[in-house]
């Protein structure tokens, strides 16, 4: 450096540390005209352009500042921080540490190498840096809530909770904290059914609206707990009706005028719910996927760090890996348990890569012999399972999960395999372009309606949903026992309660008035849903004893309860699943109403595949109707569970080896493209013959169904 030069620099320093950047601007550039590598000018330009919003042009400055060997610890940061704000993880943990290396420990740099480190999936290795952030500002709000993230991450939700409160109570303005502790809360509800957590939770939510609004994804979370809590309006006391539980002040009465409010966000391309919640209110399939779209490109953005695999031996077995966090007793794997069990082994080699924590219960027993390879990585981080799946060469990823409970998205989004194909777990487009495929069937996703999902489709030829014959059905209980009176009409709901809504609520309480003698058996979670149910019921001139509640029972013994039903009534707009075919095979009608989307259409894919359609209304009105007319006219419904007991044991619905076969021969064309270096396309695929549903097991023994 001339002396000119370094003369100029003092006095461009002197200038830009006052405030006079217009100076010291003119100065750095007339520096870089005759060195144009000069890391101090560059940085400094750096700092201006970042001040003026032009951060493009900042980062390319401080790219140029950092590759000099006397590059400065502030640079590393800055840049570092350019690299956070893009999401480039990485990047940032390596710039970070490069800064730490220069300047010693400091609490931006350790708070925000925690940050970045949270970002490439290890918040175990955050928490210590946060640890040492604190240790040298203990007053550091923001460093608590991110500990809190990190051990959320790590399912340490009491832990989580109190750093949430410490950082609350630092700064009670904190919405995005009021935010994560109402998350939290949940999380806490889910694992020990603490009813007064989700009431907590819907409080913290209600602060953190009554201060942020706009917060991406409170709005959704705030209507997903109000949903679990049956709580469709608020009155002016701001009471939760049923519970002594206060909330705060919250933006509207009506749960229908937020659902609109979500829709109205989701068409203005903002992030204001998790894709989840979009298939329980009234979203077109377009919505849908624009909600699932902004959630991924926000979370999950696809990373080219892992390039797809080198082609095999096509000859060889293609090795699928099956996803999930629900390898245990859950109703993904109710569903799937049979398929895995009947696969080709000389054609496919089977990897389970279970997600969730450790599992000992009987289903988990049962699927590990139906594998080829049982996997328990859910304590490992996203890029650790992808490299471990790829060092065991999966063709084809298939993703269980989806946008639930559980799931690794990340693991997707790094392309663990070179086929990813999204099925069963959640009902709808992923929005993700590193998901090539969905499987469907011609009624969840018609034809005119393909555009609306981001993946391919798979059309299999009679139903999307593979299911397993082997579910056993315990002896059938008295109705006493289950709190039913032997001469009632037993109209029955067991699918999850949040899936219920007014409009849908008032069409059952208008069946119950007009049947007398009736009854309405739902699943009862907990008080607070129970007593707000039996509060609407009230205001809608239905007695309180006629919704009678059903407790959590093992497996065998729920599907016997279906044998006590009349008929079963689907949900509208996520209609049942795995809910639908327990009941359908536990012998008991279900009438459903078609709805717009996939989650909205699969109990009328199961009742075609069944050969019911007369249990299938194509509107509200039609659906209360026919309602109506099986609950008086018996001699029609009992017919109508002859047809069904009698198809049951020769439709396809059933038949997991026919289903297996379906969707090993979808795996198979897949698998051909890929070989020939074509790009997924959708497929239709055609039906095979396959023995009935009582040859099947060969291999099995044959459970004893008690009906």
């Amino acid at each position: 450096m001339t002396q000119s030069v370094a003369r100029q620099l003092v006095i461009a320093v002197e200038n830009f540390r006052g405030g006079n950047l217009v100076v010291a601007e003119k100065l750095l550039r007339r520096i870089l005209a005759h060195e144009p590598l000069n890391s101090q000018a560059n940085e400094l330009l750096g700092y201006i352009a970042g001040n003026r919003g032009q951060l493009d042009y900042s980062f390319e400055l401080l790219k140029v500042a950092t590759s000099a060997p006397n590059a400065s610890a502030e640079a590393f940061y800055y840049f570092g921080k350019h690299f956070l704000d893009k999401k480039l993880f990485e990047n940032a943990v390596a710039a970070f540490r490069q800064s730490l290396q220069r300047a010693g420990d400091f609490y931006e740099g350790l708070h925000d190498l925690g940050v970045a480190l949270a970002g490439c999936g290890k918040p175990e290795v955050a928490l210590g840096l946060y640890d040492k952030a604190l240790a040298l500002n203990p007053a550091s709000y923001q460093a608590l809530f991110n500990k809190g993230v990190a051990l959320d991450d790590l399912k340490r939700f009491d832990e989580a909770l109190h750093n949430y409160d410490q950082a609350l109570s630092l700064n009670p303005d904190f919405a995005v904290a009021w935010h994560n502790r109402g998350a939290t809360l949940n999380d806490l509800t889910r694992i020990n059914g603490k009813l007064a957590s989700q009431e907590m939770a819907l409080a913290s939510f209600g602060k953190a609206l009554a201060l942020e609004p706009d917060i991406p994804y409170l709005l959704g979370d705030w209507l997903q707990t109000r949903m679990n809590l049956c709580l469709w309006e608020t009155d002016d006391s701001s009471r939760l009706p049923g519970t002594n539980a206060v909330m705060p002040p919250i933006p509207a009465s009506d749960i229908e005028q937020q659902f609109e409010a979500c829709l109205a966000g989701i068409d203005a391309k903002r992030g204001v719910t998790t894709p989840l919640l979009s298939l329980s209110i009234p979203a077109s399939p377009g919505q849908q996927r624009r909600c699932a779209e902004i959630y991924v490109q926000d979370k999950y953005p696809s990373s080219d760090a892992y390039s797809p695999q080198a082609k095999h031996d096509p000859q060889g077995r293609i090795r699928v890996g099956y996803f999930s966090p629900d390898f245990r007793l859950h109703a993904v794997s109710f569903l799937t348990a049979g398929m895995f069990e009947h696969h080709d082994r000389a054609r496919f080699e089977t990897h389970a890569f279970a997600l969730g924590a450790p599992a000992d219960d009987p289903m988990t027993r049962r699927l590990h012999p139906a594998f080829d390879h049982f996997h328990d990585v859910g304590a490992m981080p996203d890029q650790d399972i992808v490299l471990f799946a790829r060092t065991l060469g999966i063709d084809i990823a298939v993703d269980l999960a989806g946008h639930t409970q559980g799931a690794r998205t990340g693991v997707f989004a790094r392309r663990v395999a070179p086929i990813q194909i999204n099925y069963l777990g959640y009902p709808g487009s992923m929005g993700a372009e590193f998901i090539d495929y969905i499987i469907a069937d011609k009624t969840v996703i018609p034809e005119i309606a393909m555009n609306e999902y981001t993946e391919k489709i798979v059309f299999l030829p009679h139903c999307f949903q593979v299911n397993d014959s082997r579910r056993s059905i315990a002896a059938a209980p008295l109705r006493v026992s289950c709190g039913l009176d032997d001469r009632a009409f037993v109209f029955c709901s067991f699918n999850s309660i949040y899936k219920l809504n007014p409009r849908l609520f008032d069409s059952w309480m208008n069946i119950l008035r007009q049947t007398e003698h009736s009854v309405l058996w739902l699943l009862g979670e907990n008080d607070a849903q129970m007593q707000n149910l039996r509060h609407w019921a009230a205001a809608r001139s239905v007695s309180l004893e006629r919704l009678v509640f059903a407790g959590r029972l093992p497996y065998a013994e729920h599907l016997a309860r279906y044998q006590l039903a009349d008929l079963v009534l689907d949900t509208l707009p996520f209609n049942g699943g795995t809910t639908t075919s327990d009941a359908l095979w536990g012998g008991a009608p279900v009438l459903t109403c078609t709805g717009a989307t996939f989650a909205g259409r699969m109990a009328t894919s199961l009742l075609l595949a069944l050969g019911l359609p007369e249990l299938i209304a194509q509107s509200l009105d039609a659906y209360q109707e026919k309602a109506l007319d099986l609950a008086n006219n018996p001699l029609k419904l009992a017919e109508l569970k002859k047809k069904l007991a009698a198809n049951r044991d020769t439709s396809p619905l059933f038949n997991t080896r026919l289903l297996t076969r379906h969707i090993e021969d979808a795996y198979a064309r897949m698998w051909r493209h890929h070989q020939a270096g074509q790009a997924p396309e959708h497929l239709w695929i055609s039906p095979l013959q396959c023995p009935a549903i009582a040859e099947q097991f060969d291999d099995f023994p044959v459970p004893v169904r008690r009906l």
